[in-house]
């Protein structure tokens, strides 16, 4: 199996690949400065020429703070580049902090659970 995680510095995706590859899985992590959320259609092209099974979203724009000073550019890396990443791959998990959504008494990270996002900082 090989899994695409965009992302590689931060803690989720630092996780990701220490867990995948103790498992013998190969991870292949997509980054600034050769993928960058802000660039969707570059994004779609970096994921496709990967071709992994399974894409992991663990990039995002994390400065929860400063992102209510630039609303456009969290909406751009955690809107429309998480977008860009889920249409990249039909098989992709998306992830997001518990700060930022309200899984309305379900249990968070099952399929179908339905989450309501509560700021700005998520970006949709």
């Amino acid at each position: 199996m090989r899994i695409i995680v965009t992302g590689r510095e931060g803690q989720v995706a630092r996780a990701l690949v220490e867990r995948g590859r103790s498992a013998g899985v190969e991870v292949v992590c997509l980054a600034r400065p050769d993928v960058d959320l802000t660039e969707p259609d570059l994004v779609a092209r970096a994921i496709e020429a990967t071709r992994g099974d399974v894409v992991i979203n663990a990039a995002a724009y994390t400065a929860v703070d400063q992102a209510e000073a630039e609303p456009d550019l969290a909406m751009r890396v955690n809107g429309e580049g998480a977008r860009a990443v889920a249409a990249a791959n039909a098989r992709h998990i998306v992830c997001a902090g518990r700060r930022g959504m309200e899984t309305q008494g379900q249990v968070a990270g099952r399929v179908d659970t339905s989450i309501a996002l509560l700021s700005k900082y998520y970006g949709c």
